[in-house]
């Protein structure tokens, strides 16, 4: 009879020990939802946290890098986390650098700025507790940052002068406008653009001046420009918000002879050159930037070797095509 007892009580105690292994199985399945699997080599991780640090928070084409990365972390079992100052301002992008690297994010993403040695200083840090930092929009070459994902900016500010070029048959006075003088990434356009038109004798450059990435500052500054003694013929601009203060600017002094170049494709600017304010613009992908920055972190993560430079295309958009292409923001 005891040894009845003792076997139905072994029984009861074995029941009960199969039912909690059910359920630490179930509950370490719902865990494998929660934090799915990271690369491409089938090993299972936790979800990885991206910062995205802006040039300005809510500048559209950082929202639309914003969008394209947000997009591809999802696909990959990321979390994205996007930050940036209210205006540009580089000191407050190093200290949002410095709280990610504190953080301990897996990963960083952010503009480059230009040779800054603080800036260059936090990249070898971030590099020395394994975290990656990948620059958009401006390279940092000769950093410790991981990859450059973006335009080639020396080769737009080419495809602008040929632009000028073409549409003036070689014969012109220039006004450029810049995002700022200190960006990297305005100076090679820059470069760039009187780089090609040095191959036309008949065209030069008047004057440069910095908008602050400021619709209202590149209306004043196009204004001061179309103003000025020097009759100019071409007004370029270099950033976003470029093409809708040159219209502005040419309508208020009703200087409806300037040919108008501009830069990306925001809806001002896209009805500009829908109506013939604007006649063409170079136009980056955003987007494609922020999801090729994630797929080469998760490349990264999954133990392939990862290229230093990756350039993203860019085209022009003029009464061609306008109608016919979506935004590629």
């Amino acid at each position: 009879m005891a040894n009845r007892i003792w076997n139905a009580g072994i029984l009861l105690l074995l029941l009960l020990l199969a039912a909690l292994l059910l359920q630490f199985v179930r509950a370490s399945s719902a865990i494998g939802d929660l934090f799915p699997s990271g690369g491409t080599s089938g090993t299972a991780s936790i979800r990885k946290q991206i910062a995205l640090i802006a040039q300005e928070r809510d500048n559209p084409f950082w929202r639309s890098i914003e969008e394209g990365a947000r997009e591809a972390a999802e696909t990959a079992g990321a979390e994205l986390v996007y930050m940036g100052p209210a205006r540009i301002d580089p000191s407050e992008q190093i200290r949002l650098l410095k709280k990610a690297i504190a953080s301990k994010y897996d990963a960083i993403v952010l503009q480059g700025l230009g040779g800054q040695t603080e800036f260059r200083q936090l990249i070898v840090e971030a590099a020395a507790q394994d975290i990656p930092v990948l620059v958009l929009d401006t390279d940092e070459p000769g950093s410790k940052r991981l990859a450059y994902v973006g335009t080639d900016n020396l080769a737009a500010g080419a495809l602008m002068g040929e632009l000028i070029a073409q549409r003036t048959g070689g014969q012109g006075r220039i006004g450029v406008l810049i995002g700022s003088e200190t960006a990297a990434n305005q100076q090679l356009r820059l470069a760039g653009l009187r780089k090609a038109i040095g191959a036309y004798p008949g065209l030069s450059v008047q004057a440069v001046r910095a908008t602050a990435i400021s619709r209202l500052q590149a209306q004043r500054e196009a204004e001061r420009m179309l103003a000025a003694g020097d009759k100019l013929d071409v007004l370029v601009g270099f950033s976003a918000l470029d093409g809708e203060g040159m219209m502005a600017a040419a309508e208020r002094l009703g200087r409806t002879d300037a040919l108008l170049l501009a830069f990306d494709d925001l809806p001002a600017t896209r009805a500009g050159i829908a109506d013939g304010r604007i006649a063409a613009s170079v136009v980056q992908l955003p987007r494609e930037m922020g999801a090729q920055a994630i797929a080469l972190l998760r490349r990264h993560w999954a133990g392939e070797d990862v290229d230093g430079e990756h350039y993203t295309k860019v085209y022009t958009l003029d009464s061609l095509n306008v109608d016919s292409l979506p935004e590629a923001r």
